[in-house]
């Protein structure tokens, strides 16, 4: 009996390593997320000394803008936000409306 349940366990433990093995061999890869509201933005520039803004009447989610990025020519414009899986702002782009 101490060898049946010796050789379950060990089928257990193996088929567990297989398991997380298969998982960890498995790869998502997010490159960018777009967060806006539809169909646009408004960028709401909170600090241009911290490079902060928020979008539209949204003010629970402040967002830091990379350098590269005129938050003072975008202020109150329609924009679109890209960030990165972390959550940090990659680019900011004006929307531009389409006919």
């Amino acid at each position: 009996m101490r060898t049946l349940g010796s050789m379950v366990a060990l089928a257990m433990a193996l088929s567990a390593f297989g398991a997380t093995r298969a998982i960890a061999d498995t790869q998502t890869v997010v490159t960018e997320t777009r967060t806006t509201q539809l169909p646009a933005s408004r960028m709401v520039v909170t600090s241009e000394a911290k490079r902060t803004f928020t979008l539209g009447d949204d003010t629970t989610h402040v967002y830091v803008a990379p350098p590269d990025v005129d938050i003072v020519g975008l202020r109150d414009k329609k924009v679109t936000v890209y960030v990165d899986p972390d959550g940090r702002v990659t680019k900011v782009t004006r929307y531009e409306e389409r006919d």
